[in-house]
């Protein structure tokens, strides 16, 4: 339903300043304005812990597209982004599921974000170039979804359990003894699912990719894993984060992946399109504390959503079903 959510709207010039080479060659200071009007979105607020809100925008480009923009690349413009300010800094990112990147300097008021940065690149063409990146953007408030579609249901298609903890509170990374982070995925039965719904009982998250042959083959053994835990009295769930492919790891795993996932390797839990959430925070703990990060990675959780182990690689899911057993018998 949609609810008072948080808006931005103004333009943000990049003034296009050439070296004195690229000058020789004929280029000419130049400057694009970019037109940015945004929505809250709350769906995957680990893509910018330092933001309060990320704003999903819709981008026009109102000026210096054909005498300016073309003159730094060939690419076209992004159409949406996400954008956001936290701690005295302007993020931004282009692409679904990917950090926003920390651009620069920027100053917020209740009313609205003055952004005011300098950053040095090389064009396509090999031009050395310093953009100065300035302009205002409005906040304000109006009605919207700030899930972006992703607020789960009242119940699950699929049968999942729906524990309705209270909202969390914590940061947005991995570590062991502390509560895993929150996030909301999609699932094989299309709905969204958020992973704090399942506390209660012992978690396996398993980061796993479409094409990842070791990922393949735990969930192959996944369910005589589970059966090995119904038999000792332990309520467990495997939550499979799913890329697309090792080769598109931000990407969008489609549905029918999704699907195929579990009906290939008989798998009855939730199998989930990954939206950064195995890559990121997941993916910076196994870097952290892990010897690095790879597919499949895995982590487990206690009921009380702590996490408790972790590994990098498959071989057998006996280590595992042992580290859940000590802990549940500790």
């Amino acid at each position: 339903p949609a609810v008072e959510i948080a808006t931005l709207f103004g333009e943000l010039t990049w003034n296009v300043d050439f070296d004195a080479a690229a000058e020789a060659a004929g280029y000419v200071d130049c400057a694009y304005t970019r037109q940015y009007d945004g929505q809250e979105d709350a769906s995957a607020p680990y893509l910018c812990p330092e933001c309060d809100p990320v704003f999903k925008a819709t981008v026009t480009m109102t000026a210096g597209e054909a005498d300016c923009y073309a003159s730094v690349t060939t690419a076209a413009y992004a159409r949406n982004e996400w954008v956001g300010y936290g701690a005295g800094s302007w993020y931004r990112g282009a692409a679904e599921n990917y950090l926003l990147g920390l651009m620069g300097g920027a100053t917020a008021t209740p009313d609205e974000i003055m952004v005011d940065y300098e950053v040095a690149s090389t064009t396509e063409f090999g031009s050395n170039v310093t953009y100065h990146v300035t302009g205002t953007v409005a906040l304000g408030t109006g009605t919207g979804d700030p899930m972006q579609g992703y607020a789960p249901p009242a119940s699950y298609d699929c049968g999942w359990p729906k524990a309705n903890p209270p909202a969390y509170g914590g940061d947005w990374t991995v570590a062991f003894g502390q509560v895993l982070p929150d996030g909301w995925m999609l699932d094989q039965c299309d709905e969204p699912v958020r992973l704090h719904d399942f506390a209660g009982k012992y978690l396996v998250i398993d980061v796993s990719a479409m094409d990842c042959g070791p990922c393949q083959s735990m969930a192959a053994a996944e369910h005589d894993f589970m059966s090995s835990m119904d038999l000792v009295g332990i309520d467990v769930e495997v939550i499979t984060l799913m890329a697309p492919s090792l080769s598109d790891t931000l990407g969008v795993t489609p549905l029918e992946d999704l699907q195929a996932w579990a009906d290939t390797y008989g798998i009855e839990g939730p199998v989930l399109a990954d939206r950064g959430y195995g890559y990121w925070p997941v993916g910076l703990f196994a870097e952290a504390s892990l010897g690095g990060f790879g597919y499949p990675t895995w982590l487990i959780v206690a009921p009380d959503l702590t996490v408790i182990d972790g590994g990098v690689g498959y071989s057998s899911w006996s280590g595992i079903a042992v580290a859940i057993e000590e802990h549940a018998g500790g």
